[in-house]
């Protein structure tokens, strides 16, 4: 079983936690919820109007958004983000990507970054949420890659925000930093970003 279907197998015990509420005004859009798992931000986003398409690697996730919300969303994709997204250019006015960018390889990460902006439109932007170093504990964790380590027995990246400016250099802007997160029964230490295309 992979690290997010084991994630998804139960529901998320953790209520939204209220992120994504500042963001309210501009998310009646089209937006691509990006590793929704179970769609935890799927009731908010609803509310604020958004037509979301909502996409996991995990197919059980998928599954259970779709007989929850299905009839209210413009869609739902079971898709690898390193296969390239199934979108045309330009289809979403917002990417949300809560805590399911930070399980890649740099390379990997560089590409995955491209292509969002690929489907963003002009002005478009990503909402989203990382692992920060901060999280990070050492003691429990091998080096893979800098910046990239196994912990908990899956890969995973955590960054610093010299890395998200970094690879958020060549958008329009990008304001990050650091916060915290409650999910799946702990706090996290993420650093949460704005970037515009």
């Amino acid at each position: 079983m992979s690290y997010w279907e084991e994630k998804n197998q139960h529901p998320d015990p953790d209520a939204y936690d209220g992120w994504l509420d500042k963001y309210a005004g501009r998310l009646s859009a089209d937006v691509l919820d990006l590793g929704c798992g179970r769609g935890v931000n799927l009731p908010s986003l609803l509310k604020f109007g958004a037509r979301v398409t909502a996409a996991d690697l995990s197919r059980t996730a998928v599954q259970d958004v779709w007989s929850l919300y299905g009839c209210r969303l413009r869609g739902t994709d079971c898709l690898d983000m390193r296969d390239g997204l199934p979108y045309a250019d330009e289809a979403f006015d917002v990417v949300v990507a809560d805590l399911s960018l930070h399980y890649f390889t740099w390379e990997e990460t560089l590409r995955i970054i491209a292509d969002i902006r690929r489907v963003l439109r002009p002005e478009g932007f990503l909402i989203a949420r990382v692992h920060s170093m901060a999280n990070l504990d050492r003691s429990n964790a091998e080096e893979i890659e800098p910046g990239y380590y196994v912990a908990y027995g899956y890969p995973r990246r955590y960054f610093t925000l010299e890395e998200i400016r970094a690879l958020f250099g060549g958008w329009r802007s990008c304001e990050a930093g650091e916060t915290v997160a409650y999910r799946f029964g702990r706090t996290k230490q993420v650093i949460e970003l704005e970037a515009c295309k």
